[in-house]
């Protein structure tokens, strides 16, 4: 194989990656609206914090409902149309929201939105990347792929937040933020039709390999998967929680909302990017991944109770 042909390719790995990282960057900025206008959702819904927090409940219960036999069926189906499929499921819901702004239509579609970011994309997303390149590469490809979803949620976030802007009026300002995304959102249905290209992969898996409802059965019956699934919900809850320091700035502290919603695509997105720091640090550091989660949470209980504590006077900066 030529010098150009490897160019060739390796240029047209990283635009696929990219379209890919696109892809995983629209369909979670909608149902996590929130994180960035969440001020704004509010005021455009007239509806309360708490009215809020229930579509959230609304959404992470779908995914929880629909993760493991949409896994299943994601194995069955094709790769590509389990993406085309549920990145226009998105489409389709974005349009209906910002045509209603109803919280009990809402209710529905933010189900719906369970349905269409979880059930057989999150694995379908997941092999498609695996499909991108070499076995060898798969390390590189999964690196690139992340740093390309943050990268560009941060991106659509800023520019739907700066698009907003074009109205002075808060209902009319978040709908043409909701609009945006719809738009991004189907260019990257169109962008995953036209150029992702599904690997014809044939492979013969034995019984042992074949999923089993007995699997779930002896899954349930280990410490271990208990132990980690109260470490992810400890480290998602918190995770979700830092998306009531958008009112908190703007409420108590008096910080502009849009200076409000660029902190939260900053820490939200921006902040992917040091996940390859995160990983030397473990590596290189504390040698072990638990060393480094009780380091962590530790200095997250530090920064949560100076929040407590912290003074309605202080700067804005700090």
């Amino acid at each position: 194989m030529s010098d150009k042909t490897k160019a060739h390719l390796s240029a047209k790995t990283l635009w696929v990656l990219f379209i890919l990282g696109l892809v995983n960057a629209v369909m979670y900025c909608f149902p996590y609206i929130r994180y960035v206008f969440y001020d704004q959702q509010i005021a455009a819904m007239g509806i309360t914090n708490t009215q809020s927090g229930v579509l959230m409940t609304i959404y992470a219960a779908a995914n929880t409902i629909t993760l493991i036999p949409g896994g299943i069926l994601a194995d069955k189906w094709s790769v590509k149309k389990c993406l085309v499929g549920s990145i226009f499921g998105s489409v389709v819901i974005g349009i209906i929201y910002a045509l209603t702004m109803n919280f009990t239509v809402a209710c529905v579609l933010w189900a719906g939105l369970g349905m269409s970011t979880i059930f057989v994309f999150w694995a379908a997303i997941t092999k498609a990347v695996g499909q991108v390149g070499t076995v060898e590469e798969q390390g590189m490809c999964y690196g690139i792929y992340y740093a390309a979803s943050g990268i560009i949620s941060a991106i659509l976030n800023a520019v739907c937040l700066q698009v907003s802007r074009l109205s002075d009026d808060p209902s009319t300002s978040f709908s043409i933020a909701v609009w945006a995304m719809v738009a991004f959102t189907a260019v990257a249905l169109i962008l995953t039709m036209i150029f992702f290209k599904e690997k014809s992969i044939t492979q013969t898996k034995s019984s042992d390999e074949e999923f089993k409802i007995k699997y779930v059965g002896e899954a349930l019956k280990n410490p271990m998967t208990w132990l980690f699934s109260l470490m992810v919900l400890c480290a998602y809850g918190l995770y979700t929680s830092v998306s009531y320091f958008s009112p908190y700035l703007t409420d108590v502290l008096g910080v502009p909302l849009v200076h409000s919603s660029f902190i939260s695509i900053v820490r939200s997105n921006l902040m992917n990017l040091l996940c390859p720091i995160g990983g030397i640090i473990v590596d290189k550091i504390f040698k072990s991944s638990t060393k480094w989660y009780i380091t962590a949470f530790g200095i997250t209980i530090v920064i949560y109770g100076g929040v407590l504590i912290m003074p309605s006077s202080i700067s804005p900066v700090v």
